[in-house]
C-alpha cells in the first residue's frame, strides 16, 4: 500500500466531521404538498437577530422561557401526530451533511423526514432541516441516517460550529487527561 492509499481512508473522504451528541430533535416523515411547503420556509429562514448584544439576563430568562414552552408542547407531540422520535433529548450522531437518530419505527430508504433540533447556546439556535433516509435499521432498536437534503446556510454553519466546539472540548479533555 503506497503513503497515499493509507491516508485515503473512507472516513478522510468526508466533507464533515461526525460527532456523537445529545441533542432534543424531533423528526417526522413528510410527503407531498408539506415537502414543498417545508422547502419554502427553509428557504426563507433568516438567521435571527443578533442578540450578543442584548442584556445576559434577559437572554438567559428567554431561554428558560423557550424550555418551558418546549416542555409543554412535547406533551402533545406523539407518535399518533407524526412524530417518530421519543421525547426530551437523543443520542444522535451529527455532522453539517446530516445525522443518525433513533427513532420509534423503521422508515423507508429515500423517504424525506422534517428535522426540528435544538443547539445548546445562548442564545439556543433552532435547526430546521429536510432530510433523507439513506440507511434504516431495524431490530430492537431501530435508527435512520439521513443526509440533510434542504437546509439553510445559516443553520449548516450553525450544527458545523457545534460539532466543532464538540471536538475542541473532546481534544481539551484528552490533552489535560
Amino acid at each position: 500500500m503506497s503513503p497515499e492509499e493509507d491516508f485515503d481512508s473512507a472516513e478522510d473522504k468526508r466533507s464533515y466531521y461526525r460527532v456523537p451528541t445529545f441533542l432534543p430533535v424531533r423528526c417526522r416523515v413528510i410527503e407531498g404538498e408539506e415537502v414543498r411547503t417545508l422547502e419554502n420556509e427553509i428557504s426563507t429562514r433568516s438567521s435571527g437577530p443578533d442578540l450578543s448584544r442584548m442584556d445576559p439576563a434577559l437572554r438567559g430568562w428567554l431561554s428558560r422561557l423557550e424550555d418551558k414552552i418546549d416542555l409543554l408542547l412535547s406533551h402533545y407531540e406523539t407518535e399518533e401526530n407524526g412524530w417518530i422520535t421519543a421525547q426530551g433529548p437523543l443520542e444522535v450522531t451529527l455532522s453539517g451533511a446530516g445525522m443518525r437518530v433513533p427513532v420509534l419505527c423503521e422508515v423507508p430508504l429515500g423517504a424525506d423526514v422534517m428535522i426540528d433540533v435544538v443547539l445548546p447556546g445562548m442564545p439556543k439556535q433552532r435547526i430546521l432541516a429536510i432530510g433523507r433516509v439513506a440507511r434504516c435499521t431495524t431490530g430492537k432498536d431501530i435508527e435512520i441516517a439521513m443526509g440533510f437534503r434542504v437546509i439553510s446556510e445559516g443553520d449548516r454553519s450553525a450544527v458545523v460550529g457545534h460539532v466543532l466546539e464538540i471536538q475542541r472540548s473532546e481534544l481539551r479533555k484528552r490533552s489535560e487527561g
